[in-house]
């Protein structure tokens, strides 16, 4: 057995043993009652918004792109985008989609460095949407985040981690010793400063940012109040950053797993019992994947030509 099918049972087993230990402490009968309120309209409302999410990270992705090189055809980068999804969902990791991204930016016509970095830029960008939302609801949020250890952490991080982009855009002015990790984040630093900094492309940038983020979100707080849940908008936006940024790591299948965790620990802040956290993640993780799988359907038809854009 290789080293990649090592790496893939490992996390396939790792996604198991997480959903084991929940499953152990979860009352499923309970799960089961939580799970039947929910209405199929919901389901579709949801899976509408991160149709309309992908394609605004598209739009992103194009408008980041141009920063530094030629505008790539919309519609191109639209069945990349889409691909990825799919894949994010289907892959041993969520993060499998941006490497086939990536792979096909540089088939475009890119530089290797820039279809890495437009990539990762894209995905920052989709961050600092969630951060943003979340900073802005801890004032509605306070009293219930003073309260515990782990509210007061989510109330100090939001903040930390919005200056820790402004401090990234700028990190390359910084008078730093050369070695070859500082030499690849000053590099990045300078695209994104780039990229935050380009009359032409930011402000677009920034409202695809703010689409994309509202088309992740609406579907949890819609499919929460479906299934009668007391979570209000600005306890959804609080905790979707932390939600989102834990799935991300890549040591589960997907994701799975690692999000029920999470939502059950952050969303016990705001007096969701451990079941209904547990079927809220499930329900939002299954209209992910059901809105992902388009990207099946386009990654099957489409004949990939390579481009003649250049990098500038």
């Amino acid at each position: 057995m290789n080293t990649a099918s090592r790496l893939f049972f490992l996390k396939v087993f790792f996604t198991g043993l997480i959903v084991y230990f929940l499953g152990k402490k979860l009352d499923f009968q309970l799960v089961k009652q939580t799970l039947q309120q929910l209405s199929y309209p919901t389901v579709l409302f949801g899976m509408v918004c991160l149709w309309i999410s992908i394609a605004a990270g598209a739009k992103r992705w194009q408008e980041i792109i141009s920063c530094q090189s030629k505008k790539l055809p919309f519609l191109d980068l639209w069945r990349q985008t889409t691909i990825g999804a799919f894949l994010n969902q289907c892959l041993p990791s969520s993060v499998g989609g941006d490497v086939y991204r990536g792979f096909m930016a540089k088939q475009h016509g890119l530089t290797t460095e820039w279809a890495i970095n437009s990539t990762l830029i894209d995905r920052l960008y989709g961050l600092m949407g969630f951060v943003c939302l979340g900073v802005l609801a801890i004032p509605s949020q306070f009293h219930t985040l003073n309260q515990t250890f782990l509210g007061q952490s989510i109330g100090v991080c939001l903040p930390l981690a919005a200056m820790g982009f402004i401090a990234l855009a700028f990190f390359h002015r910084l008078p730093l010793p050369k070695n070859a990790f500082l030499n690849l984040l000053e590099t990045f630093s300078k695209r994104f400063h780039l990229t935050s900094t380009n009359r032409q492309h930011t402000l677009t940038i920034l409202i695809c940012s703010l689409v994309t983020t509202l088309g992740c979100s609406l579907p949890l707080y819609c499919i929460a109040l479906d299934m009668n849940l007391p979570l209000t908008w600005g306890q959804i936006v609080v905790s979707l950053p932390f939600i989102f940024l834990i799935a991300v790591v890549p040591i589960s299948f997907a994701g799975w797993g690692l999000r029920e965790g999470t939502m059950v620990v952050t969303l016990s802040l705001f007096g969701i019992s451990k079941e209904q956290a547990f079927s809220l993640s499930v329900v939002y993780g299954l209209v992910q994947l059901l809105a992902a799988l388009p990207g099946l359907i386009v990654w099957l038809a489409y004949r990939p030509s390579k481009s003649k854009g250049q990098s500038a």
